[in-house]
């Protein structure tokens, strides 16, 4: 108990210096309902423009009744915070649950660190947080990467295991409306080589490179915090194991070792980003199995 009093002590204070409401109590912040988490997370949005990847759809409570719209939503604003600060041990489930407040409390300071990160009290052009984050939009990528001073990290490699046909897995990646149901946000995706990449309302872009229906993907990617010239190569295998299960392998090379603002931490923001903002994220939306990393 003494360690959940210190630590909404201190959501109290780091979130005081944001926002004036709604009112954080002690006995709401030690077992947070939705509705007040929604309204925390809309005044930040309102003063500060963080998080900018948030739509209008997003800011009304009214949209999130049932339990599955909200964990939806929930994963979405956690992926916002760590892709900013880094990763925080809070599952969307057990906030939705009103369990381990330690968790949530720790997600609402890194909230309040974000959103003073990423510039302040106005909300007017803000960046783009994207599955492995972006702090601003980036421009159209160019077909291929220029050299650049600054090291890539090794190459990324994610595994994991839907429980869906191939056909069903491959689409959502390909099939612009799957896409949206689990990002939440616009995008542009295909199967033709040479298409436009967008997510996240364009915080990732690229182009498909080449593709295998139901088998193989392979994307240009580049995120917009990277520096210029900075475009990584995504390659996806799409294994049916057996009627209803597939196994994905995901392979990212190129990636830079910082972005422009200094944050060197990027091999670990991109992995985040497709382990909790598009593979559970997947899993959650379609029923394509528990969620292995949120």
């Amino acid at each position: 108990m003494a360690d959940l009093d210190a630590s909404v002590a201190e959501t109290q204070k780091v979130l005081q210096a944001v926002i004036s409401k709604p009112k954080l109590t002690e006995a709401l912040l030690k077992k947070p309902p939705f509705r007040f988490l929604h309204d925390i997370v809309t005044e930040v949005k309102k003063q500060t423009g963080f998080p900018a990847g948030l739509t209008d759809h997003d800011q009304d409570s009214n949209n999130f009744k049932d339990k599955e719209s909200k964990i939806a939503y929930l994963t979405k604003v956690i992926g916002f915070v760590t892709d900013a600060v880094g990763p925080i041990a809070v599952k969307p489930q057990k906030i939705v649950a009103g369990l381990e407040p330690e968790n949530t409390n720790a997600w609402l300071q890194g909230l309040a660190k974000a959103s003073s990160s990423s510039g302040g009290a106005a909300p007017a052009p803000a960046p783009k947080p994207a599955a492995a984050p972006a702090p601003a939009k980036a421009a159209a990528v160019p077909a291929k990467a220029s050299s650049s001073s600054k090291a890539n990290v090794d190459g990324i490699d994610v595994k994991v295991s839907f429980n869906a046909p191939a056909k069903e897995v491959f689409e959502c990646f390909t099939v612009p409306n799957r896409v949206m149901a689990y990002t939440q946000s616009k995008c542009e995706v295909g199967t033709e080589p040479g298409q436009k990449l967008s997510l996240f309302d364009g915080s990732i872009t690229g182009e498909t490179v080449s593709c295998t229906p139901n088998e193989k993907l392979v994307w240009l990617w580049r995120q917009a915090a990277w520096p210029e010239g900075k475009v990584s190569t995504v390659t996806m295998t799409f294994e049916q194991t057996s009627p209803g299960t597939t196994e994905v392998a995901m392979r990212q090379t190129g990636v830079p070792a910082e972005d422009v603002h200094g944050n060197s931490n990027m091999r670990q923001v991109v992995e985040e980003g497709w382990k909790r903002n598009i593979f559970d994220r997947i899993k959650m939306v379609f029923g394509f199995g528990t969620p292995q990393f949120s």
